[in-house]
This record gives structure tokens, sequence and C-alpha cells, in this order.
């Protein structure tokens, strides 16, 4: 049973079952190849923007957000993180604050006043855990405020959650 499902999706993709052995019909003459669906070929992944200067951090960043359906593109410094968001609005912001040429909130608060991602969630993840780093976060309208190392499964759920997937 197993096998004669795998040579049918085989059969499937190639048009053309295989030829029938000892003269038993074990395959239709022709095999139906299902059309694609509009759906299936316009989906699209919401690109998402991760401002991390460690290539570790955005390595198991991207790892813990494997199994969602999202496009993942990393700016190493608040300077390309200007240059991305001047070209595009990604659906979500991973910012780190500690940026090798300028501070995160400093990007952030470029952005949120020129309006360009005022509607964009921004999660803040980060390895600073003082009062002061939330404060800012709050005033900058940061969606979720995460310490470094975080949990996996927290961080799919605020993105499931805020991009509602």
């Amino acid at each position: 049973m197993i096998f004669r499902a795998i040579l049918t999706v085989i059969c499937q993709r190639v048009g053309d079952g295989p030829p029938a052995r000892r003269r038993r019909k074990l395959w239709p003459r022709r095999c139906i190849i299902p059309a694609p669906t509009q759906e299936s070929a316009v989906s699209v992944k919401p690109r998402v923007l991760a401002i991390e200067d460690d290539a570790n951090a955005f390595e198991l960043l991207k790892i813990a957000l494997r199994h969602l359906p999202l496009e993942i593109v990393n700016a190493p410094s608040g300077a390309r993180a200007i240059d991305f968001l001047n070209g595009e609005v990604p659906a979500l912001i991973f910012l780190d604050i500690d940026l090798p040429d300028m501070h995160g909130w400093q990007v952030l608060e470029a952005f949120k006043d020129s309006g360009r991602i005022k509607q964009t969630p921004v999660i803040v993840l980060t390895a600073h855990k003082e009062p002061v780093h939330r404060l800012i976060g709050s005033l900058q309208s940061v969606a979720v405020y995460l310490n470094k190392p975080f949990k996996s499964d927290e961080l799919q759920q605020h993105v499931r959650q805020l991009l509602q997937l």
C-alpha cells in the first residue's frame, strides 16, 4: 500500500505510471496531474527584517523560526538597516540594541519619527536586562521585548500573534 502511494506520487509528477507486470492492472492508463491552484502559486511569505550584528545570533533566530512561513533578511548594522528600510517596509522587525555603528534605539527612533514603519511591529531581542531599556522600548512602542537567550516557542508565539499566522 505504501509502495503504491509512493508510485502514485511519482506518477502524478511524471505523467504516466510504470508499465504493468504480469498482465495485472496496477495502474490506470493515464495519471491525472492536479493543476496548481492560484493560492499555492501566489502565496508569498511575509518579509521580516532582523537587525542583528552577530551572525550566530541571526542563525539562532532563523532556526527558532524555521517552522513559520517567513522570509528573514538580516541587516548587520544600523546603516544597512536604514538602507533596507528606505526601500522596503517589512512585516516585522527584530531589533538588537547593540549595533557596531549606531545604537538600535537610534535606528528605531529615526524610522518611527519619519512614519515609514509606524505600523510595523518591532520585537527587541537583546542581552540588556536593565529596566531603562524596557522603558525606552515601551516609549518607542515596541511590541515585544525579549532578553537573550530567548525561548524559541515563546518567540514563535509572539510572531504568530503579531503577524496573525
